[in-house]
Parts: structure tokens; C-alpha cells; sequence
């Protein structure tokens, strides 16, 4: 679908595009060419075909769903002006509803995966047109119907108004549908829900709505679920366990793939859970810091906020009310870091080794690499020749070099792990005593 135009991605099988410029650069390339039907050979027009008369509503009621589209294509296309008016705002929706017809040849030609779409003047009226005549359909949502779509809609069908904000409004304003909101000012509905919202609903409940398509291709959460229906659902300690440790297994595989893949770290652990006997999605979820990419850490965490539902007592090994699903998700991610901070890495660069570092006035400088990765310039670039120095002082007493040892420390640092001057005293007279008291010399790794 990036290949067509800018997208966002909302979920796993779900994505946002934006078609302005692919819509103004096939208008240059089409002028004054009219847009046939064949052009859309699965596309629907919400509100067409108008019915005039008693008469028009008999025939098209004897007519099957595809002569129907086609009677209110015809007819929406008729109405067009010519593709000359590039800044009619149906004729961009035409021209995009070609785009997408495309698209979708493509998605499915290279995937096998059907998909439907819905084609109009902003997000909100775009995801609602997407869902009214699935399957492998896509229907264009003129501003001119929308009115008549929004006097008998939900208010829990708009996006971002199936919670707690859209049984709110219902409640609070006692209207059923979306387009029942117009009736009330921007003043009556800013009283309520604040000048922001407010202002949002006024606009939403007209058709009107400016939040832009945010290029993103990848999705905001990585998550997992199971349903647990009927007799299936769980009613004990040991199964929410089991259950909560097979997604997390699943989470952890899921995180690290995007993170090898992206270049990317969650930070926050939601879980989620049904009762029995909800019928909501989900009726309870909690978050957490996720720490780290590890399936036992990740269960216990996730058991740890839920267990507060169980009615049942500690004592108890029952779950009560049972579960009829569970959900665990990751989300809040920030670019991963380049490499590793852990063990000796973390102190390597921790301002102590770099490249270039002055032993003294009188040294050359030396440079130690990292799996063949130079260390950054260090703020405190001393810090190294008083540490060294340090050690050598206190142990210069009770450590004697044998005759010949420098030779074998030379023999057996690895290729690549360092490289130093042969004058450099400091460093070459503590790793020699080091070898002398534990005949062996230590090699620092860093594994990612």
C-alpha cells in the first residue's frame, strides 16, 4: 500500500492513506477525460442512488446489490463536473476511488489477501465508509451524505467514541446517534466536555474532522490475546498462569523479531482481561513498565495486576469470576540502543577507555577496540592513566614480573582485541602483573 501513497498503519490488518497528491497528480494526467464506471468495478456511493419519487424507491428495491451500485454509481458520476475542476472536492474522491481500486488489484495480486476500503474527506467518515459494504468492497463517502449516514448511526461507531467518552455523551446530552449531536451549540457542548472537545464534536457531528494521516508503518502496540468462551473460560490460579505464560512466550518472540527488525524497544506492558459474563472487549486492563524481553518476567508482572480481581481469596487456588480472555500487549516504543550497556561494556564506556587517550606528555597514545568498534572520545580523557597508575602503586609489592613474561603477554593477546605502543608502561606493567598472579589474561567481549 506504501507504494501508493502516504500511510500510517493502525493495526495489524488496518492502515490510514492519505491520496491528496496522488489524487492532484492524476487529475493532471486525465484532464478532461470523464471517469467511467468500468474505472470502479467494485465501488459503492453512500447515499446513491437517490430515490425522487415512490416509484424510483420500487424499481431500485427489485434490483440486486450490484445493479444497485451501479444505478447509484451512474448517477454519482453523472453529478461530477469535469476533471478540468481539479478542486472539486466529489471529483478528488472519484479520482482517489480509482487509486484505490488499484491498490487493491495490487494487494491482492502480490499477497492473495483481499481487503475493502472506504474513500473520503478525512479519517473518521474514511474508517466508517470502509466497514459498509464488506467484503471486498470499498465505497466512497460523499460530504453530501453524510447527514443522512449520521441520523441513524451510533454514537459508539465513530472511532475514537466507543468508550467511556461516547457512553458519556449519550448519557449526558440523551441522544442515540452521531448526527442528534448537531443540535446542540458549540457552547452547550463545550459546557459538558470542554472547549476542546467540544469544539471536536461540534465539528465531528457535521462531517468535519482535521486529524492528519501520520506517516507510520509500523503499528503503535505488539500484542496477543485468546478468547476463552463457555466451559473453556478459566477458573482457576493455575490456568490464568499457564495462560498468561503461553502469550507471553508469544509477546517475547513478537518483540524481539520487531526489535531485530526495527530497530526498536517497548517500554510499557498493558494487559487486559474479560469477566465472565461482559460483553465488552475488554472489561479490565492495567499497565506496567515492561523491564525486559523475557517471558517469565513479563507473566509474572502481568499476574501480578490482575490478581486483584480474583474474589475467590489467597487461600484459594479458584479463579472467580473466570476469565473468558486474555490480552497482553507492548507499546510506548523509543529507538533501541546501538549497542549494549551491560557488564564490561558499560564500564569501557563509561568515560574510561576511548581512542586517543594521553597516558602522559611523555607517551604515545593508545587505542582499544571494542569488536573492532573504536570507543568515543572520553569528557575526562586522565581518567585512564590515574586508574592504571593507582593499581600499579598498590601492587608493584607484592607482585613480581618472572623473566620473560612481557614477551608471552604479547603472545597471547588475541588479533584485533587491542593494540598498544610498546612504550606504553602503564597499562603493559598492570596487565603483566595481572598475568603473573592468575596466569591467564582476560579478553573483554561484548555480546549484543
Amino acid at each position: 500500500m506504501s507504494r501508493f501513497a502516504v500511510i500510517e498503519r493502525a493495526s495489524i490488518d488496518e492502515a490510514y492513506m492519505d491520496l491528496s497528491a496522488s489524487v492532484k497528480q492524476r487529475l493532471r494526467s486525465i484532464e478532461d477525460v470523464q471517469i467511467e464506471p468500468h474505472l470502479l468495478t467494485s465501488t459503492f456511493v453512500q447515499g446513491y442512488p437517490q430515490a425522487t419519487t415512490s416509484q424510483d424507491k420500487t424499481e431500485d428495491a427489485m434490483l440486486d446489490n450490484d445493479a444497485v451500485r451501479l444505478k447509484g454509481l451512474g448517477q454519482w458520476l453523472a453529478s461530477l463536473p469535469p476533471t478540468t475542476q481539479m478542486d472539486s472536492a466529489d471529483l478528488q474522491l472519484a479520482v482517489g476511488a480509482i487509486i484505490v481500486e488499484e491498490m487493491r488489484a495490487a494487494v491482492e495480486q502480490c499477497t492473495g489477501f483481499q481487503c475493502s476500503a472506504g474513500i473520503s474527506h478525512n479519517k473518521v467518515l474514511a474508517k466508517l465508509a470502509c466497514g459498509l459494504n464488506k467484503p471486498n468492497r470499498q465505497t466512497v463517502l460523499p460530504l453530501s451524505s453524510v447527514t443522512q449516514l449520521f441520523s441513524s448511526l451510533p454514537i459508539s461507531k465513530i472511532r475514537n467514541l466507543g468508550g467511556k467518552l461516547g457512553a458519556s455523551i449519550t448519557e449526558t446530552m440523551e441522544v442515540e446517534n452521531i448526527g442528534e449531536l448537531a443540535k446542540f451549540t458549540q457552547g452547550q457542548l463545550a459546557q459538558h466536555f470542554g472547549v476542546k472537545t467540544g469544539q471536536w464534536l461540534y465539528d465531528l457531528c457535521r462531517g468535519i474532522e482535521f486529524e492528519p494521516v501520520k506517516p507510520r508503518q509500523l503499528p503503535k502496540s505488539i500484542g496477543c490475546s485468546k478468547n476463552f468462551p463457555g466451559k473453556t473460560s478459566l477458573a482457576t490460579k493455575d490456568q490464568v498462569q499457564h495462560w498468561l505464560e503461553q502469550l507471553a512466550l508469544e509477546l517475547e518472540e513478537r518483540l524481539i523479531k520487531d526489535r531485530d527488525m526495527n530497530g526498536r524497544v517497548a517500554k510499557l506492558l498493558t494487559v487486559g482481561v474479560r469477566l465472565a459474563g461482559e460483553t465488552k472487549p475488554s472489561s479490565y486492563s492495567r499497565c506496567c513498565a515492561l523491564a525486559r524481553y523475557e517471558a517469565s518476567k513479563i507473566s509474572t508482572d502481568s499476574y501480578a495486576i490482575i490478581k486483584s480481581l480474583n474474589c475467590a481469596g489467597n487461600h484459594q487456588q479458584a479463579w472467580s469470576p473466570p476469565l473468558t480472555l486474555l490480552h497482553l500487549s507492548a507499546s510506548k516504543f523509543s529507538d533501541a540502543p546501538t549497542a549494549s550497556c551491560r557488564g564490561i561494556t558499560r564500564f569501557l564506556r563509561n568515560d574510561v577507555i576511548s581512542t586517543q587517550i594521553p597516558l602522559s606528555s611523555h607517551s604515545p597514545s593508545a587505542s582499544l577496540a571494542i569488536n573492532n568498534q573504536q570507543l568515543p572520545t572520553p569528557k575526562r580523557p586522565g581518567m585512564i592513566e590515574s586508574f592504571f597508575q593507582n593499581v600499579v602503586k598498590r601492587r608493584q609489592d607484592h607482585v613480581e614480573l618472572s623473566e620473560g613474561a612481557e614477551n608471552e603477554l604479547e603472545d597471547s593477546l588475541p588479533e584485533n582485541s587491542a593494540s598498544t605502543s610498546s612504550s606504553m608502561q602503564v597499562t603493559s606493567s598492570f596487565f603483566q602483573k595481572k598475568k603473573c598472579r592468575e596466569k591467564t589474561l582476560p579478553v573483554f567481549h561484548h555480546h549484543s
